[in-house]
């Protein structure tokens, strides 16, 4: 169902696929059994597994082909997140504002809560900032604002929100380590994760589990910032 209108196939070439193709799209993006697509008119589109509400359309039915999430219809969306393993997503409008959707655990989907939401909802403590980017672990979210400040939040274990902790956090939180660095980028790992932020000058930051060398320091220990 993820291909978009191949139901139940396994493609084993690349398929040019005239469903999605008409869409226009701007911006696409697979998650975990599920496909997203900005199209040209900054609508959003998702297809496959359902579960957990993971595809924002406020049912938990697998869908074969694109659907537009409505409750968005308002608005223009510029791009959507969504990580390969995990089961929630995010979408970033034109004018900056964030909206979360699909599992709840651990409580990335940053509304103070842990609830699984099956439909997309603003996150709150984000809507006085412009952001600028967005990023989806499979258990913790990020948030770049228009000023360069990184927010993060979801499971703190392993200090991959780079607060210098372990601690879950619920909402965004300013990352305070990196107040002074214009940030343009993050990037979010899955499971025994870790965390990467880019700034303007072309500094790497990257921080949270460093087992096998993935925090790219040499050797294999993690960092909290």
């Amino acid at each position: 169902d993820q291909l978009g209108g191949l139901k139940g196939s396994k493609v084993k070439f690349p398929y040019h696929s005239e469903v999605l193709s008409s869409l226009r799209p701007t911006y696409i993006a697979g998650g975990s059994k599920s496909l997203f697509i900005v199209s040209h008119d900054g609508k959003l589109f998702a297809c496959g597994e359902s579960t957990n509400g993971r595809l924002g359309l406020g049912h938990s039915n697998n869908v074969s082909l694109p659907r537009q999430l409505t409750s968005l219809s308002q608005y223009v969306v510029k791009k959507v997140a969504v990580h390969s393993g995990g089961k929630h997503a995010m979408a970033l409008t034109l004018d900056g504002k964030v909206f979360s959707w699909g599992e709840g655990d651990d409580g990335k989907l940053g509304h103070g809560n842990r609830t699984t939401l099956e439909k997309p909802r603003l996150v709150e403590a984000l809507k006085s900032k412009r952001v600028r980017d967005i990023a989806c672990g499979s258990s913790h979210s990020a948030a770049i604002t228009s000023s360069g400040e990184l927010y993060t939040w979801g499971l703190g274990e392993y200090g991959r929100l780079g607060h210098g902790d372990s601690i879950t956090q619920l909402k965004p939180k300013l990352v305070k380590a990196l107040l002074g660095n214009h940030i343009v980028k993050v990037a979010c790992g899955s499971r025994d994760a870790q965390t990467l932020a880019l700034s303007t000058d072309g500094m790497v930051f990257s921080w949270g589990d460093g087992d096998f060398g993935k925090l790219g320091r040499g050797g294999s220990e993690g960092c909290d910032l």
